[in-house]
Protein backbone atom coordinates (compact mmCIF):
# COMPACT_ATOMS: atom_id res chain seq x y z
CA UNK A 1 0.00 0.00 0.00
CA UNK A 2 2.80 2.46 0.86
CA UNK A 3 4.27 1.70 -2.34
CA UNK A 4 1.57 1.87 -4.75
CA UNK A 5 2.28 5.63 -5.61
CA UNK A 6 5.79 5.26 -6.44
CA UNK A 7 5.01 2.21 -8.49
CA UNK A 8 1.68 3.30 -10.72
CA UNK A 9 2.80 3.59 -14.19
CA UNK A 10 2.53 7.45 -14.33
CA UNK A 11 5.12 7.84 -11.49
CA UNK A 12 7.57 5.19 -13.35
CA UNK A 13 6.91 6.64 -16.44
CA UNK A 14 7.91 10.23 -14.89
CA UNK A 15 11.19 8.27 -13.40
CA UNK A 16 12.12 7.13 -16.53
CA UNK A 17 11.47 10.42 -18.75
CA UNK A 18 13.86 12.35 -15.73
CA UNK A 19 16.90 9.97 -16.21
CA UNK A 20 16.66 10.20 -20.32
CA UNK A 21 16.13 14.17 -20.31
CA UNK A 22 18.78 14.80 -17.66
CA UNK A 23 21.47 12.88 -19.13
CA UNK A 24 20.56 11.94 -23.05
CA UNK A 25 18.32 14.32 -23.94
CA UNK A 26 19.87 17.76 -22.41
CA UNK A 27 23.13 16.86 -24.53
CA UNK A 28 21.71 16.32 -27.88
CA UNK A 29 19.02 19.51 -27.40
CA UNK A 30 19.81 22.12 -24.88
CA UNK A 31 17.13 24.71 -24.06
CA UNK A 32 13.74 25.24 -22.82
CA UNK A 33 11.75 22.33 -23.58
CA UNK A 34 14.53 20.03 -22.58
CA UNK A 35 14.98 22.24 -19.11
CA UNK A 36 11.60 22.23 -18.07
CA UNK A 37 10.66 18.54 -18.44
CA UNK A 38 12.85 17.60 -15.91
CA UNK A 39 11.03 19.94 -13.50
CA UNK A 40 7.56 18.39 -14.51
CA UNK A 41 8.94 14.96 -14.43
CA UNK A 42 10.65 15.70 -11.01
CA UNK A 43 7.85 17.22 -9.67
CA UNK A 44 5.58 14.09 -9.96
CA UNK A 45 8.00 11.22 -8.68
CA UNK A 46 9.32 13.52 -5.54
CA UNK A 47 6.31 13.47 -4.04
CA UNK A 48 5.27 9.59 -3.49
CA UNK A 49 9.13 9.57 -2.68
CA UNK A 50 8.90 11.78 0.22
CA UNK A 51 5.81 10.47 1.30
CA UNK A 52 7.66 6.78 2.51
CA UNK A 53 9.99 9.20 4.75
CA UNK A 54 7.10 9.52 6.78
CA UNK A 55 5.86 6.90 9.26
CA UNK A 56 2.21 7.56 9.10
CA UNK A 57 0.51 8.07 5.55
CA UNK A 58 1.15 11.63 5.09
CA UNK A 59 0.79 12.17 1.35
CA UNK A 60 -0.75 15.82 1.45
CA UNK A 61 2.11 16.70 3.58
CA UNK A 62 4.30 14.93 1.43
CA UNK A 63 3.19 16.95 -1.87
CA UNK A 64 3.23 20.17 -0.13
CA UNK A 65 6.66 20.22 1.26
CA UNK A 66 7.84 18.89 -1.99
CA UNK A 67 6.28 22.32 -3.49
CA UNK A 68 7.43 24.34 -0.83
CA UNK A 69 11.08 23.16 -1.13
CA UNK A 70 11.37 23.45 -5.07
CA UNK A 71 9.81 27.29 -4.63
CA UNK A 72 12.41 28.21 -2.63
CA UNK A 73 15.13 26.30 -4.54
CA UNK A 74 14.09 27.64 -7.57
CA UNK A 75 13.47 31.37 -6.33
CA UNK A 76 16.70 31.81 -4.54
CA UNK A 77 20.15 31.51 -4.40
CA UNK A 78 19.87 30.57 -0.53
CA UNK A 79 18.12 27.49 -1.44
CA UNK A 80 19.39 26.82 -4.69
CA UNK A 81 22.82 27.16 -2.86
CA UNK A 82 21.81 24.93 -0.22
CA UNK A 83 20.31 22.06 -2.52
CA UNK A 84 24.12 21.86 -4.34
CA UNK A 85 25.16 20.98 -1.10
CA UNK A 86 23.16 18.72 -0.13
CA UNK A 87 23.12 16.89 -3.89
CA UNK A 88 26.74 16.56 -3.59
CA UNK A 89 26.84 15.10 -0.27
CA UNK A 90 24.38 12.66 -1.64
CA UNK A 91 25.36 12.22 -5.00
CA UNK A 92 28.50 13.46 -5.87
CA UNK A 93 29.69 16.73 -7.22
CA UNK A 94 26.46 18.67 -8.33
CA UNK A 95 24.73 22.31 -9.17
CA UNK A 96 21.53 23.48 -8.79
CA UNK A 97 20.48 26.95 -10.68
CA UNK A 98 17.66 29.33 -9.36
CA UNK A 99 15.38 30.10 -12.01
CA UNK A 100 12.42 31.27 -10.99
CA UNK A 101 10.80 30.23 -14.42
CA UNK A 102 11.02 26.62 -13.51
CA UNK A 103 8.05 27.74 -10.99
CA UNK A 104 5.80 27.28 -14.10
CA UNK A 105 5.75 23.25 -13.13
CA UNK A 106 4.44 23.34 -10.06
CA UNK A 107 1.28 22.34 -11.47
CA UNK A 108 2.83 18.94 -11.88
CA UNK A 109 2.23 18.96 -8.57
CA UNK A 110 -1.51 18.29 -9.42
CA UNK A 111 -0.49 15.60 -11.58
CA UNK A 112 0.94 13.57 -8.92
CA UNK A 113 -1.77 13.90 -6.24
CA UNK A 114 -4.27 12.31 -9.50
CA UNK A 115 -2.05 9.43 -9.79
CA UNK A 116 -1.84 9.37 -5.66
CA UNK A 117 -5.76 8.96 -5.57
CA UNK A 118 -5.71 6.86 -8.63
CA UNK A 119 -2.79 3.98 -6.93
CA UNK A 120 -4.25 4.13 -2.74
CA UNK A 121 -6.40 1.29 -3.24
CA UNK A 122 -4.20 -0.67 -4.93
CA UNK A 123 -2.08 -3.68 -3.70
CA UNK A 124 1.22 -3.83 -5.22
CA UNK A 125 3.63 -6.05 -6.02
CA UNK A 126 6.74 -7.06 -4.74
CA UNK A 127 8.27 -7.84 -7.91
CA UNK A 128 6.80 -4.36 -8.91
CA UNK A 129 8.40 -2.59 -6.13
CA UNK A 130 11.76 -3.79 -6.77
CA UNK A 131 11.99 -2.45 -10.12
CA UNK A 132 10.30 0.74 -9.84
CA UNK A 133 12.47 1.83 -6.59
CA UNK A 134 15.87 1.80 -7.81
CA UNK A 135 14.75 3.29 -10.78
CA UNK A 136 12.92 6.13 -9.13
CA UNK A 137 15.85 6.68 -6.66
CA UNK A 138 18.03 6.68 -9.63
CA UNK A 139 16.24 9.20 -11.34
CA UNK A 140 16.06 11.63 -8.71
CA UNK A 141 19.59 11.38 -7.30
CA UNK A 142 21.15 11.20 -10.14
CA UNK A 143 23.28 14.45 -10.87
CA UNK A 144 21.77 16.30 -13.97
CA UNK A 145 23.54 17.23 -16.72
CA UNK A 146 24.70 21.33 -16.89
CA UNK A 147 25.86 23.15 -19.91
CA UNK A 148 30.00 24.29 -19.16
CA UNK A 149 30.41 28.25 -18.50
CA UNK A 150 31.83 29.63 -22.47
CA UNK A 151 35.46 29.72 -22.80
CA UNK A 152 37.23 31.07 -25.11
CA UNK A 153 39.60 27.84 -26.08
CA UNK A 154 41.28 29.39 -29.36
CA UNK A 155 41.26 32.31 -32.17
CA UNK A 156 41.67 32.03 -35.82
CA UNK A 157 41.13 34.11 -39.04
CA UNK A 158 38.71 32.89 -41.14
CA UNK A 159 36.72 34.05 -44.54
CA UNK A 160 38.13 37.22 -43.41
CA UNK A 161 36.55 37.33 -40.07
CA UNK A 162 38.34 36.03 -36.25
CA UNK A 163 36.61 33.27 -34.93
CA UNK A 164 36.84 32.51 -31.26
CA UNK A 165 35.81 29.20 -30.33
CA UNK A 166 33.76 28.79 -27.11
CA UNK A 167 32.99 25.35 -26.45
CA UNK A 168 29.34 23.58 -26.68
CA UNK A 169 27.98 27.28 -27.33
CA UNK A 170 29.34 26.99 -31.12
CA UNK A 171 31.71 30.42 -31.81
CA UNK A 172 31.83 33.83 -31.69
CA UNK A 173 33.21 36.41 -34.99
CA UNK A 174 33.87 39.74 -35.74
CA UNK A 175 33.90 40.79 -39.08
CA UNK A 176 35.49 44.26 -38.00
CA UNK A 177 38.65 43.48 -36.27
CA UNK A 178 37.22 42.78 -33.01
CA UNK A 179 34.16 45.90 -31.99
CA UNK A 180 31.31 44.19 -32.62
CA UNK A 181 30.92 40.35 -32.49
CA UNK A 182 27.74 37.68 -33.19
CA UNK A 183 26.95 34.35 -32.10
CA UNK A 184 28.08 31.44 -35.19
CA UNK A 185 27.73 27.51 -35.88
CA UNK A 186 30.96 27.89 -37.85
CA UNK A 187 33.12 24.71 -37.63
CA UNK A 188 36.95 25.35 -37.64
CA UNK A 189 39.20 22.25 -38.17
CA UNK A 190 42.43 24.98 -37.72
CA UNK A 191 44.73 24.32 -34.78
CA UNK A 192 45.18 26.97 -32.40
CA UNK A 193 48.20 28.74 -32.62
CA UNK A 194 50.13 30.60 -29.45
CA UNK A 195 52.23 32.24 -32.03
CA UNK A 196 50.92 34.63 -34.85
CA UNK A 197 52.64 37.26 -37.04
CA UNK A 198 51.24 40.16 -39.34
CA UNK A 199 50.74 38.56 -42.88
CA UNK A 200 51.66 41.77 -44.24
CA UNK A 201 55.11 42.11 -41.76
CA UNK A 202 56.63 39.16 -40.99
CA UNK A 203 59.30 41.11 -37.82
CA UNK A 204 55.91 42.03 -36.29
CA UNK A 205 55.25 39.05 -34.45
CA UNK A 206 53.08 38.22 -30.93
CA UNK A 207 52.80 35.28 -28.78
CA UNK A 208 51.18 33.78 -25.26
CA UNK A 209 53.11 33.07 -22.31
CA UNK A 210 52.52 29.78 -20.80
CA UNK A 211 50.38 30.05 -17.58
CA UNK A 212 50.10 33.71 -17.88
CA UNK A 213 46.93 36.30 -18.45
CA UNK A 214 50.02 37.68 -21.43
CA UNK A 215 50.94 38.75 -25.18
CA UNK A 216 54.44 39.28 -25.72
CA UNK A 217 55.52 40.96 -29.04
CA UNK A 218 58.43 41.34 -31.09
CA UNK A 219 59.58 44.02 -33.84
CA UNK A 220 62.76 41.55 -35.04
CA UNK A 221 60.67 38.57 -35.61
CA UNK A 222 61.32 36.86 -32.82
CA UNK A 223 64.36 37.28 -31.79
CA UNK A 224 63.58 39.42 -28.65
CA UNK A 225 60.04 40.03 -26.81
CA UNK A 226 58.44 42.32 -24.62
CA UNK A 227 54.87 42.25 -22.47
CA UNK A 228 52.44 43.81 -25.17
CA UNK A 229 49.59 43.18 -22.87
CA UNK A 230 49.42 41.10 -19.57
CA UNK A 231 47.12 41.29 -16.28
CA UNK A 232 49.26 41.10 -13.35
CA UNK A 233 50.45 38.34 -11.41
CA UNK A 234 48.68 39.10 -8.39
CA UNK A 235 45.01 40.39 -10.56
CA UNK A 236 45.73 36.95 -12.57
CA UNK A 237 45.14 35.04 -8.92
CA UNK A 238 42.29 37.05 -8.20
CA UNK A 239 40.85 36.18 -10.93
CA UNK A 240 41.68 32.48 -10.74
CA UNK A 241 39.69 32.48 -7.26
CA UNK A 242 36.95 34.00 -9.07
CA UNK A 243 36.61 31.27 -11.67
CA UNK A 244 37.55 28.32 -9.12
CA UNK A 245 40.35 27.41 -11.44
CA UNK A 246 43.63 28.42 -13.04
CA UNK A 247 43.41 30.33 -16.45
CA UNK A 248 45.59 31.56 -19.01
CA UNK A 249 46.18 32.98 -22.29
CA UNK A 250 45.78 29.73 -24.77
CA UNK A 251 45.83 30.95 -28.30
CA UNK A 252 45.81 34.31 -30.59
CA UNK A 253 45.18 35.48 -34.14
CA UNK A 254 46.74 38.46 -35.77
CA UNK A 255 44.53 39.78 -38.66
CA UNK A 256 45.73 42.88 -40.91
CA UNK A 257 43.38 45.72 -41.83
CA UNK A 258 43.71 48.39 -43.56
CA UNK A 259 44.30 51.43 -40.21
CA UNK A 260 47.48 48.39 -39.59
CA UNK A 261 46.73 45.16 -37.40
CA UNK A 262 44.56 43.46 -35.00
CA UNK A 263 45.40 41.13 -32.62
CA UNK A 264 42.51 38.37 -30.51
CA UNK A 265 44.13 36.35 -27.28
CA UNK A 266 41.76 33.94 -25.88
CA UNK A 267 41.83 33.47 -22.51
CA UNK A 268 39.43 30.89 -21.69
CA UNK A 269 36.68 31.49 -19.20
CA UNK A 270 37.79 34.79 -18.77
CA UNK A 271 36.96 36.03 -22.29
CA UNK A 272 39.50 37.58 -25.06
CA UNK A 273 41.88 40.48 -24.92
CA UNK A 274 41.62 42.42 -28.11
CA UNK A 275 44.08 45.02 -29.39
CA UNK A 276 42.87 47.63 -32.09
CA UNK A 277 44.73 49.09 -34.66
CA UNK A 278 45.71 51.88 -32.51
CA UNK A 279 47.39 49.58 -29.86
CA UNK A 280 44.91 49.91 -26.94
CA UNK A 281 44.05 46.22 -25.70
CA UNK A 282 40.68 45.81 -24.56
CA UNK A 283 39.02 42.84 -21.87
CA UNK A 284 35.78 40.89 -23.20
CA UNK A 285 34.08 38.50 -20.69
CA UNK A 286 31.23 36.45 -21.07
CA UNK A 287 27.68 37.49 -19.57
CA UNK A 288 24.72 35.90 -19.72
CA UNK A 289 23.78 35.05 -23.12
CA UNK A 290 20.75 36.55 -24.95
CA UNK A 291 19.71 37.72 -28.47
CA UNK A 292 22.43 39.79 -30.38
CA UNK A 293 21.28 43.89 -30.26
CA UNK A 294 20.63 45.48 -33.26
CA UNK A 295 23.94 46.46 -33.99
CA UNK A 296 25.02 42.91 -34.17
CA UNK A 297 26.01 42.78 -30.72
CA UNK A 298 26.14 39.66 -28.58
CA UNK A 299 24.94 40.94 -25.46
CA UNK A 300 26.17 38.38 -23.10
CA UNK A 301 29.72 39.19 -24.83
CA UNK A 302 31.52 42.35 -24.33
CA UNK A 303 34.10 44.71 -22.64
CA UNK A 304 30.83 45.32 -19.82
CA UNK A 305 30.81 41.93 -18.92
CA UNK A 306 34.31 41.43 -18.14
CA UNK A 307 35.17 40.16 -14.33
CA UNK A 308 36.45 43.35 -12.41
CA UNK A 309 40.40 42.74 -10.83
CA UNK A 310 39.59 44.99 -8.20
CA UNK A 311 36.84 43.52 -5.45
CA UNK A 312 37.23 44.90 -2.22
CA UNK A 313 36.62 42.70 0.43
CA UNK A 314 35.41 39.77 -1.71
CA UNK A 315 36.80 36.14 -2.93
CA UNK A 316 38.84 36.17 1.01
CA UNK A 317 36.16 34.35 3.29
CA UNK A 318 39.22 31.47 3.64
CA UNK A 319 41.78 34.07 5.05
CA UNK A 320 38.55 36.12 6.78
CA UNK A 321 38.22 33.28 9.11
CA UNK A 322 41.94 32.76 9.79
CA UNK A 323 41.73 36.40 10.79
CA UNK A 324 38.74 35.11 13.16
CA UNK A 325 40.17 32.59 14.73
CA UNK A 326 43.85 34.50 15.33
CA UNK A 327 41.37 37.23 17.26
CA UNK A 328 39.96 34.07 19.35
CA UNK A 329 43.39 32.39 20.08
CA UNK A 330 44.66 35.65 21.25
CA UNK A 331 41.78 36.38 23.39
CA UNK A 332 41.63 32.90 24.80
CA UNK A 333 45.50 33.31 25.94
CA UNK A 334 45.07 36.65 26.44
CA UNK A 335 42.78 35.76 29.34
CA UNK A 336 44.40 32.64 30.35
CA UNK A 337 47.80 34.58 31.11
CA UNK A 338 45.48 36.97 32.90
CA UNK A 339 43.95 34.63 35.50
CA UNK A 340 46.48 32.22 35.96
CA UNK A 341 47.95 30.02 33.59
CA UNK A 342 49.01 27.34 35.61
CA UNK A 343 45.59 26.45 36.26
CA UNK A 344 44.34 22.93 35.37
CA UNK A 345 40.98 24.19 33.90
CA UNK A 346 42.87 26.82 32.13
CA UNK A 347 45.17 24.97 30.66
CA UNK A 348 42.45 22.64 29.48
CA UNK A 349 40.97 25.96 27.76
CA UNK A 350 44.13 27.10 25.86
CA UNK A 351 44.66 23.57 24.65
CA UNK A 352 40.89 23.22 23.97
CA UNK A 353 41.32 26.54 21.88
CA UNK A 354 44.32 25.61 19.95
CA UNK A 355 43.41 22.09 18.80
CA UNK A 356 39.75 23.70 17.80
CA UNK A 357 41.66 26.37 15.49
CA UNK A 358 42.94 24.41 12.91
CA UNK A 359 40.11 21.69 12.89
CA UNK A 360 38.25 24.51 11.97
CA UNK A 361 39.81 25.43 9.34
CA UNK A 362 39.74 22.06 7.49
CA UNK A 363 36.29 23.37 6.83
CA UNK A 364 36.79 25.45 3.93
CA UNK A 365 40.26 23.91 3.15
CA UNK A 366 39.73 20.62 3.08
CA UNK A 367 38.11 17.79 1.07
CA UNK A 368 34.11 17.21 1.85
CA UNK A 369 32.64 15.28 3.48
CA UNK A 370 35.40 14.84 6.05
CA UNK A 371 36.50 18.11 5.97
CA UNK A 372 32.78 18.71 6.89
CA UNK A 373 33.35 16.58 9.94
CA UNK A 374 36.92 17.70 11.59
CA UNK A 375 35.35 21.24 11.28
CA UNK A 376 32.38 20.62 12.71
CA UNK A 377 34.35 19.03 15.95
CA UNK A 378 36.82 22.20 15.38
CA UNK A 379 33.14 24.93 15.48
CA UNK A 380 32.54 22.75 19.06
CA UNK A 381 35.64 23.26 20.42
CA UNK A 382 35.93 26.48 19.72
CA UNK A 383 32.89 27.28 21.33
CA UNK A 384 33.53 25.37 24.65
CA UNK A 385 36.77 27.68 24.49
CA UNK A 386 34.78 31.27 24.26
CA UNK A 387 32.06 29.59 26.73
CA UNK A 388 35.33 28.97 29.31
CA UNK A 389 36.54 32.26 28.71
CA UNK A 390 33.58 33.89 29.57
CA UNK A 391 33.11 32.30 32.62
CA UNK A 392 36.64 33.05 33.81
CA UNK A 393 36.15 36.84 32.45
CA UNK A 394 32.84 37.00 34.11
CA UNK A 395 33.75 35.22 37.46
CA UNK A 396 36.03 38.05 38.52
CA UNK A 397 39.64 35.95 37.95
CA UNK A 398 39.97 38.80 35.52
CA UNK A 399 40.28 42.39 36.61
CA UNK A 400 37.90 44.53 34.24
CA UNK A 401 40.69 46.77 33.15
CA UNK A 402 42.25 43.54 32.03
CA UNK A 403 40.16 42.00 30.17
CA UNK A 404 39.14 45.11 27.93
CA UNK A 405 42.84 45.59 27.15
CA UNK A 406 42.90 41.75 26.11
CA UNK A 407 39.70 41.77 23.92
CA UNK A 408 41.24 45.20 22.54
CA UNK A 409 44.24 43.24 22.01
CA UNK A 410 42.27 40.21 20.28
CA UNK A 411 40.64 42.75 17.77
CA UNK A 412 43.85 44.33 16.63
CA UNK A 413 45.67 41.31 15.83
CA UNK A 414 42.62 39.98 13.74
CA UNK A 415 42.22 43.22 11.67
CA UNK A 416 46.34 43.41 11.80
CA UNK A 417 45.81 39.80 9.70
CA UNK A 418 42.77 40.77 8.02
CA UNK A 419 43.80 44.37 6.00
CA UNK A 420 46.32 42.91 4.09
CA UNK A 421 44.23 40.63 2.46
CA UNK A 422 41.03 43.34 1.97
CA UNK A 423 44.08 45.09 0.41
CA UNK A 424 44.72 42.75 -1.89
CA UNK A 425 41.40 42.57 -3.09
CA UNK A 426 41.38 46.24 -3.87
CA UNK A 427 44.89 46.04 -5.66
CA UNK A 428 47.01 47.48 -2.98
CA UNK A 429 49.24 45.48 -2.32
CA UNK A 430 49.17 43.34 -6.11
CA UNK A 431 50.87 40.34 -4.76
CA UNK A 432 48.77 37.86 -2.87
CA UNK A 433 52.22 36.34 -1.38
CA UNK A 434 52.81 40.00 -0.02
CA UNK A 435 49.52 39.91 1.50
CA UNK A 436 50.33 36.94 2.96
CA UNK A 437 53.45 37.93 4.77
CA UNK A 438 52.22 41.20 6.20
CA UNK A 439 49.17 39.14 7.22
CA UNK A 440 51.31 37.13 9.39
CA UNK A 441 53.85 40.17 10.78
CA UNK A 442 50.84 42.48 11.65
CA UNK A 443 49.04 40.03 13.26
CA UNK A 444 51.11 37.66 15.11
CA UNK A 445 53.62 40.74 15.54
CA UNK A 446 49.87 42.74 17.33
CA UNK A 447 49.19 39.42 19.31
CA UNK A 448 52.68 38.49 20.71
CA UNK A 449 53.55 41.70 21.92
CA UNK A 450 50.12 42.57 23.32
CA UNK A 451 50.37 38.96 25.11
CA UNK A 452 53.89 39.53 26.18
CA UNK A 453 52.55 42.94 27.89
CA UNK A 454 49.27 41.00 29.40
CA UNK A 455 52.11 38.82 31.22
CA UNK A 456 54.41 41.65 31.90
CA UNK A 457 51.45 43.24 33.69
CA UNK A 458 51.10 40.11 36.40
CA UNK A 459 54.53 40.07 37.95
CA UNK A 460 54.44 42.14 40.93
CA UNK A 461 56.15 45.49 40.48
CA UNK A 462 59.67 46.32 42.13
CA UNK A 463 59.82 46.32 45.74
CA UNK A 464 57.12 44.22 46.41
CA UNK A 465 57.92 40.46 47.65
CA UNK A 466 59.46 38.86 50.23
CA UNK A 467 62.27 41.62 50.30
CA UNK A 468 59.95 44.43 50.77
CA UNK A 469 58.41 41.82 53.94
CA UNK A 470 61.59 41.33 55.02
CA UNK A 471 62.74 44.90 55.19
CA UNK A 472 59.37 46.00 56.95
CA UNK A 473 59.76 47.24 60.53
CA UNK A 474 59.29 45.38 63.80
CA UNK A 475 55.70 45.95 64.80
CA UNK A 476 54.75 48.73 67.56
CA UNK A 477 53.95 46.71 70.10
CA UNK A 478 56.91 44.56 70.16
CA UNK A 479 58.97 47.41 70.95
CA UNK A 480 57.07 47.71 73.99
CA UNK A 481 57.51 45.15 74.96
CA UNK A 482 61.27 45.23 74.86
CA UNK A 483 61.18 48.33 76.91
CA UNK A 484 59.16 46.68 79.18
CA UNK A 485 61.39 43.31 79.78
CA UNK A 486 64.46 45.77 80.06
CA UNK A 487 62.92 47.80 82.77
CA UNK A 488 61.81 44.33 84.42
Amino acid sequence: MRYAWVCHPVSVVAALVLLVNDHLLKHAWPGLVTGKLSDVAGLVIAPPLVALIFRRRADAAATLLTGVLFALVKSTETGATAASLAWTLVAGPSRVLADSTDLLALPALALAWWVRSRAANHVTRRTRVLLAMPLAVVAVTATGYVPPPPAAHSAVVDDGEIVVPIGFSGALATPDGGRTWYPSQRRLSTPPASRACVPDRPDRCYRTVANRLMVEESDDGGRTWRPSWQVSTGRHRLLDKVYGEEIATVALAVQATPEGHVVVAANGRDGVAVRDWTGTWRRLGFGTPSAPSAAGQSAGFGEEHAKPLVRPGELIATETLIAFLLGILVLVTGVVVASGIGRHGNRKTLWQGLIGAPLMLTWPLGTPPESWLTGSVGVMLVGITLVRTAALTLGGSVRAAVGWGVAGIALLAGLGCWLPFWGWTSGLPDDYDTAQRLAVAFGLGIGTIGLVGVWRSRRPPAGDGLDSVRRSPRPADEDVGSAGDATT
